[in-house]
């Protein structure tokens, strides 16, 4: 069930609220679903958890090989999880929210294995089993980003529904990291192992009532590509904007595994901050993006969203170069807060730009491209940040590595921004849709189907858009102009633009009940039977809608 079968649920906002009001009350609406709070709870126990044993494999690996050990623990992390991202595409299949369900049970066993491997005296099994969980993990953000869609109910909703999963990723990366640190300087890693695979085995089981409406699921044509990866890379080629804004995001995941690394570095030998310094500057970021879900709630009313995502973009380097100006641990702590606000601004404005931007068939194989870069990308900044610290000391690397970002995101400006400007549903044709009550309710993904199926037909004075007795083969929405509706030899009134006409042929399967003649020059845009009734009948609050509409136009005699 989508958002919209959610009583009391406002998906038109007319209230002059301000932006910040307005979307807090999105959010609000939000977290009050049912579904939405499910996903975004698992998301941040997910994420506390591998934040945890994130934390645990560092601490492994820095007794095991030092800052070279650090860097190629990143690699052995994120490769199964870029092979898996590369053969695997949850998103697509017909139960995406089972698929998750089965990834949790697979994760907290590879948790447990990482406390009995370190218990056991062996952080290499540690770090393979790490290694392992990752990859599991891998189909989660891709699957879970490209189901938000499916149960959002409109714009507003979806930018609720991301500051909702961003803020859940950052306060799973504030808690994960201070708890391990702090278990890990109080009794040893092994206790935060043990309580991460508790949490994994919780995100499968908070999903097992998560229900996606059929309207909403990918349909069978849409499930039977092989090598995803490969369609999101045509999908984002065939959308510039969308490349640049994913490439945009795989810099920055460079960046960040080079920054995992500096992170240790600096509080085991720069700041003497010791272990648990480890996990105080990583939830230095998490807490940065609490503040900055929160500050991203203004936008839940934006249209223009990509010079935000731009300057995201540029404030997620620029602290980090300061850290390298002045390397003490107020400094550092502070500019990673600014960090965090960053990272969240940056995933709701991008990732709100590319579901709004992207047809919904391609939206995990598009995120997928995203998982296998940031995989690469984090892997790469793993072994390159000790290489830059050898050759130029760790205040250079800083600095280094920190305005990679701001220049990327001047060069990217002139194609980014166009992004407000494409979306995969027009403004008039979404209009049209949500103004007649068997549409409104339907979720983004099911309004991008039927909106897809719209072929806009005109028609000159006096011409019959639909005759008495006629088969139903369309349904035809008035976009201008007015028509007379007549029946048995009766006047029924006049229809006029943002009104739909056919439904009672196609729902009841009955000739047409009624005749309908162009009053004026009307244009309309006309939807096939199938997309029609597979948007309606498979969408509980749409159906409910068109029964209600088909018992008030038969007992009145409309078509």
């Amino acid at each position: 069930m989508g958002l919209g079968a959610q009583p009391g649920v406002v998906t038109q906002r007319t209230s002059p609220l301000s932006p910040m009001r307005a979307a807090a009350a999105s959010a609000r609406e939000v977290l009050r679903h049912p579904d939405l709070r499910a996903i975004e709870l698992a998301w941040t126990l997910g994420v506390a958890a591998d934040w945890m044993l994130t934390v645990v494999g560092l601490l492994a690996a820095w007794d095991v090989g030092g800052a070279l050990g650090v860097g190629l623990f990143g690699l052995v992390r994120m490769v199964p999880a870029t092979v898996i991202n590369l053969l695997v595409d949850a998103g697509t299949m017909a139960r995406p929210e089972r698929a998750l369900i089965g990834v949790g049970a697979v994760r907290a066993l590879g948790g447990a294995l990482v406390a009995l491997a370190m218990a056991a005296g062996a952080p290499l099994v540690a770090m393979a089993a790490i290694a392992a969980v990752a990859a599991a993990g891998a189909l989660v953000r891709p699957t879970s980003l490209a189901i938000l869609p499916a149960i959002a109910a409109d714009p507003a909703h979806l930018v609720g529904a991301n500051v909702g999963f961003t803020l859940g990723e950052a306060l799973g990366a504030t808690l994960g990291p201070l708890s391990a640190g702090a278990m890990a300087g109080a009794w040893g890693p092994e206790p935060a192992a043990l309580l991460a695979a508790f949490l994994l085995l919780a995100t499968g089981a908070v999903l097992l009532r998560l229900r996606i409406a059929d309207a909403a699921r990918p349909l069978r044509h849409e499930r039977e590509h092989r090598w995803r990866f490969v369609a999101g890379l045509r999908t984002l080629v065939s959308r510039p904007p969308a490349g640049v804004l994913i490439g945009s995001f795989i810099a920055q995941t460079l960046v960040r595994g080079a920054l995992t690394t500096y992170l240790v570095i600096l509080a085991l030998e720069v700041l003497g901050m010791g272990e648990a310094g480890v996990g105080v500057l990583g939830a230095a970021i998490g807490l940065g993006g609490v503040a900055g879900a929160v500050v991203s709630l203004a936008m839940g009313g934006r249209r223009t969203m990509a010079p935000v995502f731009a300057l995201a973009l540029a404030g997620w380097g620029v602290p980090i170069a300061v850290i390298g100006v002045m390397p003490t641990a107020g400094v550092a702590v502070a500019a990673l807060l600014a960090v965090g606000v960053a990272n969240a601004v940056l995933d709701v404005t991008g990732f709100t730009l590319i579901q709004r931007g992207t047809p919904s068939r391609s939206l995990s194989a598009v995120f997928s491209v995203m998982e296998v870069g940031a995989g690469v990308g984090v892997s790469l900044g793993g072994i390159l940040a000790p290489i830059l610290v050898a050759v130029l000391g760790i205040e250079r690397a800083l600095v280094l590595t920190g305005l990679a970002l701001p220049a990327l995101a001047v060069l990217g400006w002139p194609v980014v921004r166009r992004l407000d400007a494409e979306g995969v549903v027009p403004d008039r044709q979404a209009s049209l849709l949500r103004g007649i009550p068997l549409f409104c309710a339907l979720p983004l993904s099911g309004l991008e189907r039927v909106a897809a199926g719209m072929i806009p037909v005109s028609y000159a004075t006096g011409a019959r858009l639909m005759t008495e007795g006629e088969p139903g083969d369309r349904y035809i929405v008035l976009a201008a102009g007015s028509v007379a509706v007549t029946g048995a030899g009766r006047d029924l009134g006049r229809q006029g633009p943002g009104e739909g006409l056919g439904e009672i042929a196609l729902l009841r399967k009955v000739p047409r009940t009624a005749t309908v003649t162009a009053l004026e020059p009307v244009e309309t845009f006309e939807i096939d039977p199938e997309t029609f009734l597979a948007a309606v009948t498979g969408h509980e609050p749409s159906a409910a809608a068109a029964e209600q509409v088909v018992a008030t136009r038969l007992g009145s005699g409309t078509a």
